[in-house]
């Protein structure tokens, strides 16, 4: 959109390829060398001693940190072994000096899970008399029966 005539949806066309060539990242369908520069579903390699293989370089070689912690991840992390803990970790010195993901646990705030409804209906039912009725979510039901007095539906 910045850098050319956008292409349909879905499609990746020579601007974009021309655009990622000058990045220093290479097109490909393939993520290898060799594979189509455009078109649809793709990927791409870094080119050697390219541009953004020289920045990711001199990145690297400095003293790199982060500053900042996400204390709202957008996934909650499931409990399985060594999930918060660094690769290669395990030995006891490393938990000793605290180097460790266990410690930036504690201050990683996770919102609470509620479990989601994916249907597009939910089930209702009359406090009064227990009928029920199936509707869509946040559907407003009056009850009808003779001895209910058009009492509320509670969803189930």
């Amino acid at each position: 959109h910045h850098f050319g005539k956008p292409s349909r949806a879905g499609y990746h066309n020579k601007e974009w390829a021309a655009r990622m060539e000058t990045v220093g990242l290479m097109p490909s369908d393939t993520g290898q060398p060799g594979g189509r520069k455009i078109g649809e579903r793709m990927t791409h390699y870094i080119v050697p001693c390219g541009p953004f293989d020289s920045a990711c370089a001199e990145l690297l070689t400095h003293e790199f940190t982060l500053s900042w912690v996400d204390r709202f991840p957008p996934v909650r992390p499931t409990a399985s072994p060594g999930l918060l803990s660094l690769p290669g970790s395990g030995d006891d010195e490393d938990e000793a000096d605290g180097t460790g993901l266990d410690d930036l646990a504690s201050l990683v705030e996770l919102p609470p899970v509620e479990p989601i409804n994916r249907s597009n209906r939910m089930k209702y039912r009359c406090p009064s008399c227990d009928a029920q009725v199936w509707g869509k979510p946040k559907l407003q039901v009056l009850c009808g029966g003779d001895t209910c007095e058009a009492v509320a539906f509670e969803p189930t």
